[in-house]
C-alpha cells in the first residue's frame, strides 16, 4: 500500500489514478496527522508526501514518522511544488529517498516509485538501534567495521538528520558525508538505526574483519525484528551491550557484553515458536522480546558493575594488557578528551592508539576530522 498524503484533492486523485496503472495500490490523506494515525497500526510500502501542508507540513511529517516508528523501513519520497535548490537539499538531508517537483510527469513519476521500490528491496529492515548518549558514534564506526558492513546508518537528533554509508565496513566519503561527520562525533543525544545490503562477492577483499554477522531471509517475520546496542562506560572503558535475534540453529534472543573485544557475558532466551502469544496463529513479538531482554541484560551488567570493573582491574595487575586492550583503552581516552575539547590530548592519545593500530579505520577517520578541526582552530 502506497500513502500519497497532498492537501490537494485533485492532486491526490490524479497521482492515485497514475500509481494504478502500475498495479500500485494506493491510500490517500489531506493531513499528514490522519496518515500518522493509520500508520500506528498498519503498514505501507512506500510515502509519497507534498511539502506544503496546514497543521503539518511534509518535512515535520518525516521527522514526525521517524521519531514514532523508528524500527520502520518504508521509503519516503517528497512530490512538492517547490523546485527552489535549498527545498530539494533539505528534503534529501532529512533521509528522503527522492524529491520530485510537481506537475510530475506520469511515466516519470511511475518509473521513481518502481526504482525506489526495487531498491528498497535489497535492503533488509534495520537490524540494529540505539541512543547516541549511550552508544556514540565513534563506537558506531568500530561497530561497522567489525561486521564489515555494507548498507548505511542513519542518525537523527532533532533537526538533524543524514545517513552515512558504509562499503565492506569501510566509511564512504561523498559531500555530505564530509560535512556530516564533525557534528556526528561531537553528538552527545540522538537516535540511530543501521541498516544492512546483501555482500556481494566484489565486496568479500572489503570485508575480512567480518565477526559472525547475523543474517536472515529477507522473507522471514524475524527480519522486522531489529536488534539493539548500547553501552555502559566505566572510565575510559564500555561495556558493549548487543541484543540481536538468531534464527539458526533456531530462533532465540541472544545478548553478548563485550569489553576490549572479548564476551564477557551472554544470555540466550527461551526458543521461539509461533503461536507463543496469545493468539495461536501469531508470531512472537520478536522486537518486544528482544527490548526486553536488552534491558534486563543491561540491568544485570550494572548491577554487577563493580564486581566485573574489580575482576578486569584484577586481571590487568596479573599480565600485560593486550595490544587491543590498550588499544581500546587509548580509543576511549581519546574520544572523551575530545568531547571536552582538549584537542591536544586526544591528538596524542589517538595517534599513540594509531601505532598499535594503523590500519583501524574508524581511528582514521577520527584522526582526520580532529586534524581539520585543529587546522581551522
Amino acid at each position: 500500500m502506497i500513502l500519497i498524503v497532498d492537501d490537494e484533492r485533485a492532486v491526490l486523485e490524479l497521482v492515485s489514478s497514475i500509481l494504478a496503472e502500475a498495479d500500485h495500490q494506493t491510500l490517500t490523506f489531506t493531513h499528514a496527522e490522519e496518515a500518522l494515525t493509520w500508520l500506528e497500526s498498519n503498514e505501507a510500502t512506500l510515502i509519497l508526501s507534498d511539502v506544503s501542508m496546514p497543521t503539518m507540513s511534509g518535512f515535520a511529517f518525516k521527522q514526525e514518522f521517524e521519531r514514532r516508528f523508528p524500527n520502520r523501513a518504508i521509503p519516503f519520497l517528497f512530490l512538492s511544488s517547490h523546485s527552489e535548490p535549498q527545498h530539494i537539499v533539505h528534503g534529501l538531508e532529512l533521509g528522503a529517498d527522492d524529491y520530485l517537483t510537481k506537475p510530475a510527469h506520469p511515466e516519470v513519476l511511475r518509473a521513481k516509485i518502481g526504482a525506489v521500490l526495487r531498491r528498497q528491496k535489497r535492503y533488509s529492515v534495520p537490524i540494529f538501534h540505539g541512543d547516541i548518549a549511550r552508544f556514540p558514534f565513534v563506537k558506531l564506526l568500530q561497530f561497522c567495521e567489525t561486521r564489515g558492513l555494507t548498507g548505511e546508518v542513519a542518525v537523527q537528533s532533532g533537526a538533524f538528520d543524514t545517513k552515512v554509508r558504509f562499503q565492506g565496513g569501510e566509511l564512504v566519503y561523498d559531500e555530505r558525508t564530509e560535512e556530516a561527520l564533525e557534528q556526528l562525533i561531537e553528538m552527545e543525544t540522538g537516535a540511530f538505526q543501521i541498516h544492512a545490503l546483501p555482500v556481494t562477492f566484489s565486496e568479500i577483499e572489503f570485508a575480512s574483519a567480518v565477526a559472525e554477522p547475523t543474517t536472515a531471509a529477507a522473507s522471514s517475520p524475524e527480519t522486522k525484528a531489529m536488534g539493539q546496542l548500547s553501552g555502559v562506560k566505566v572510565g575510559a572503558r564500555t561495556f558493549q551491550i548487543q541484543t540481536e535475534l538468531v534464527s539458526h540453529p533456531e530462533s532465540r534472543v541472544v545478548t553478548i557484553v563485550i569489553l576490549d573485544g572479548r564476551t564477557v557475558l551472554k544470555r540466550v532466551g527461551d526458543l521461539l515458536l509461533p503461536g507463543s502469544g496469545s493468539d495461536p496463529d501469531s508470531a512472537p513479538d520478536y522486537p518486544g522480546l528482544i527490548r526486553t531482554q536488552h534491558a534486563s541484560v543491561e540491568a544485570e551488567v550494572r548491577d554487577k558493575l563493580d564486581q566485573l570493573g574489580k575482576q578486569a582491574d584484577k586481571r590487568s595487575t596479573q599480565k600485560v594488557p593486550s595490544v587491543k586492550q590498550q588499544f581500546n583503552r587509548l580509543f576511549e581516552e581519546g574520544h572523551d578528551a575530545y568531547l571536552s575539547r582538549d584537542y591536544e590530548a586526544a591528538l596524542a592519545v589517538w595517534e599513540e592508539a594509531n601505532a598499535l593500530d594503523p590500519d583501524n579505520k574508524a581511528l582514521s577517520v577520527n584522526l582526520d576530522i580532529l586534524k581539520k578541526k585543529m587546522a581551522s582552530a
